[in-house]
């Protein structure tokens, strides 16, 4: 968390938040932090991300939103047609 006063970072201590990842995205909304996606490579392995976690950011906890059975959910795959044609 980055303290405005004094400019400097501290940790935020948190279980339960999401993997270490990249390419994700992130959204404010009022005093929660909203986590969508992104993926792990590790040169070895990719491995893309479809979940969604929310941070409180006055109580400093982390809660996994899980759509409900049946709802539509947007993927995290960049390419999510793997026989599309790249654009020049």
């Amino acid at each position: 968390m980055l303290d405005l006063a004094t400019w400097s970072w501290e940790p935020v201590v948190a279980k339960g938040g999401p993997s270490a990842r990249s390419g994700h995205r992130m959204a404010v909304v009022r005093d929660r932090l909203l986590v969508f996606g992104g993926f792990f490579d590790n040169l070895r392995e990719v491995k893309y991300y479809n979940d969604l976690h929310m941070f409180d950011l006055k109580l400093y906890k982390w809660t996994k939103i899980t759509p409900q059975p049946g709802a539509l959910a947007p993927s995290s795959d960049p390419d999510p047609d793997p026989d599309a044609t790249p654009e020049p």
